[in-house]
């Protein structure tokens, strides 16, 4: 029956623990870590890889969605790496992380601070299925990078950058300047793809897409970020403790700008959330 397949779906998804989505496809399954691995080039003197992890702990950085759950909407057309190696280098980064989650979801962090790689605490994958690579960039000419940082915010016009902002109400209370709650998890979302484009929301804007999606899916609140190139997305919450002293992190030097959202209605207070 209907309840018996939800209630085999949330189990599966207690059971996987993950960090950005509630289930995965049954069919997905025998993907295993070990067979999604992706396919490392070789150490060279402008590159040095840093196979089996999946990113810096605590290191700032620029996220950009490369397939969205499934595997589908691949942003690149054949090697992953390849193209965030080329992504990198045009966006004057000194590295970046990729990952690929359980369910197909792909991801690249650009990495923008020269000192990330001065003894970095380097995550492996986890159990959770997300398989990965950090990399860094060597040999980096230092006028050229400058040039390249100076292009990419030229091309970032403020004409386009949103500073969201919303009024309270007994529903709803917005923590303003804010990219998201540390420590908690999230199911995330894609509002707009890198430069802005092909964006999920209407002129309602981004922040009531935001509640509206939040109430379909029972969510207890939200985060919403503009990053720097204009990619957008949204993280819904689900741990009815997720309001309880929030540890908030701030809208940082990346150029990302945020909010967080709680929202407030009592039949959003679950008993039960898809990650415990």
């Amino acid at each position: 029956s209907l309840k018996l397949q939800f209630l085999y779906f949330i189990e599966m998804a207690k059971q996987q623990s993950m960090d950005h989505v509630v289930g995965i496809p049954i069919e997905l399954m025998a993907n295993t870590p070990e067979t999604r691995k992706p396919k490392v080039p070789s150490n060279s003197k402008d590159w040095k890889f840093h196979p089996n992890y999946v990113q810096i702990k605590n290191a700032p950085h620029s996220r950009h969605t490369l397939a969205d759950v499934g595997g589908i909407n691949k942003r690149y057309e054949q090697d992953p790496i390849q193209f965030c190696i080329q992504l990198c280098t045009d966006s004057g980064a000194v590295g970046f992380f990729y990952q690929q989650h359980a369910n197909l979801f792909e991801v690249v962090g650009l990495y923008n601070e020269e000192d990330v790689f001065i003894n970095p605490q380097f995550e492996l994958w986890n159990p959770s299925g997300t398989v990965g690579v950090v990399a860094q960039r060597l040999n980096i000419d230092v006028e050229e990078r400058k040039q390249q940082i100076v292009e990419k915010k030229t091309n970032k016009s403020a004409t386009y950058r949103i500073t969201p902002t919303m009024k309270d109400c007994n529903r709803w209370k917005g923590y303003e300047n804010r990219v998201f709650i540390n420590g908690v998890k999230y199911t995330q979302h894609v509002l707009a793809d890198v430069g802005g484009g092909n964006k999920r929301y209407g002129t309602e804007g981004p922040v009531e897409y935001c509640k509206s999606i939040c109430v379909q899916n029972d969510a207890v609140g939200f985060f919403y970020q503009q990053h720097s190139n204009l990619h957008e997305i949204v993280g819904l919450y689900f741990d009815p403790k997720t309001f309880n002293k929030p540890v908030f992190v701030n809208t940082n030097l990346q150029g990302n700008t945020g909010i967080v959202v709680e929202r407030r209605e009592e039949k959003c207070k679950r008993k039960w959330w898809p990650f415990s």
